[in-house]
């Protein structure tokens, strides 16, 4: 699985893209293999910690930077569109995929985003 994984995320992400991972990096796995596997993937990655990314997960030299969630801003400056990022589907403004129930949106962001690599043949989110 992580080979497909991997293989489809560097198919996905060039070296200069930046990527926002939303949590549960590496369940179950040793440090020297999360370190591995984040070292093989391209781009500068940046954790959104989730609730089964331990001590090991978060201290991983790969991270550009880790933290709880992040509020970003997607387009030009007059006209750029919040998004917060979160592990946590109800904190993520934005939506790609309607599965669930729409979340009530928090005043001043889009819509919820929803992506997971279950869902959409392992790649990770639309490079745009």
């Amino acid at each position: 699985m992580d080979e497909v994984m991997a293989a489809n995320w560097n198919a996905t992400v060039g070296p200069d893209d930046e990527v926002w991972h939303l949590g549960d990096f590496a369940l179950h796995r040793k440090p020297d293999a999360m370190a591995a596997l984040l070292e093989r993937l391209h781009g500068t990655k940046h954790l959104i910690t989730g609730n089964n990314d331990g001590p090991a997960t978060l201290a991983l030299p790969g991270w550009a930077s880790v933290q709880p969630y992040a509020e970003l801003s997607l387009g030009e400056r007059r006209r750029a569109v919040p998004l917060r990022l979160s592990h946590l589907e109800r904190h993520v403004q934005g939506r790609f995929e309607p599965a669930r129930p729409q979340p009530r949106p928090v005043e001043g962001y889009a819509p919820a985003i929803r992506r997971r690599c279950g869902c959409v043949g392992f790649p990770p989110g639309d490079r745009r």
